[in-house]
């Protein structure tokens, strides 16, 4: 079975969702519409998740799902994540049938703070205040060595997540499937305080000093959680994005 999901309250992602429905239906496969906030998303059972819209779709599937391969079919206006234009929906749909594709498996990062297990991150963590405009005082453990920041926010990106806010921010583009995560302050009040890489085996942990400071941690740029404490970081268990050959990247 084969789920595709979407805003399906966007006439867009609409319009697109039920062309690519009807295309994989000619193909003889089965294929079930499934809202975005769905719980089943997350449930064994699809073989394949098709994603129609934009990259934070595709980042919010993946944050509710175990590893089902996901495919993303662009409906969007930052579609960097979906391999699948409308133009190619009739090609992409021969290609799932015919078995044409690869899995490639994301890093993710997997977070913890206060005893709660945060989603998995296929993008990055990003530790703010929560009142904007202030700077926060960090203590960043990696690797046994401790780092002081005092900085507008400190992100851990992924390799998939390098090449955005991270990047923007100072640090180098990883290159897909290299096995490092970045860290990076953003906006460092110390000139000195520069990005720095680490082995995705490395254990990092970030905490607030200074009393006065109200932290969260926002994963994938979308959901917020109170840091109280300290949070650990560490590798996630991968994403799997399916690679249709012939189409795309």
């Amino acid at each position: 079975m084969i789920a595709v999901t979407g805003h399906f309250e966007r006439a867009k992602v609409r319009a697109i969702s039920s062309k690519f429905s009807s295309a994989l239906r000619k193909q003889g496969l089965e294929v079930e519409r499934v809202g975005i906030a769905s719980k089943r998303l997350g449930r064994e059972g699809f073989e394949i998740i098709c994603v129609v819209g934009g990259d934070g779709s595709l980042l919010r599937v993946a944050r509710a799902t175990k590893g089902t391969p996901l495919l993303g079919i662009a409906a969007g206006t930052r579609c960097c994540l979906m391999q699948v234009k409308e133009k190619d929906i009739e090609r992409a749909a021969k290609k799932i049938a015919k078995k044409a594709f690869s899995v490639e498996r994301k890093a993710r990062l997997a977070g913890r703070v206060s005893g709660r297990t945060l989603p998995s991150a296929l993008n990055e963590l990003l530790v703010v205040p929560k009142e904007s405009g202030s700077l926060v005082n960090l203590e960043v453990g990696a690797g046994g060595k401790i780092k002081m920041f005092a900085c507008d926010a400190l992100i851990v990106a992924t390799p998939t997540g390098s090449t955005g806010h991270a990047y923007s921010a100072g640090s180098r583009k990883l290159k897909p499937g290299e096995n490092k995560f970045v860290v990076v302050p953003s906006n460092p009040l110390n000139r000195e305080g520069k990005a720095f890489v680490v082995g995705q085996g490395t254990k990092i942990s970030v905490r607030g000093l200074g009393r006065g400071q109200t932290l969260e941690v926002v994963v994938d740029g979308r959901e917020r959680f109170p840091l109280k404490g300290k949070l650990l970081i560490g590798k996630g268990k991968p994403a799997g994005l399916l690679k249709l050959k012939g189409i795309g990247n």
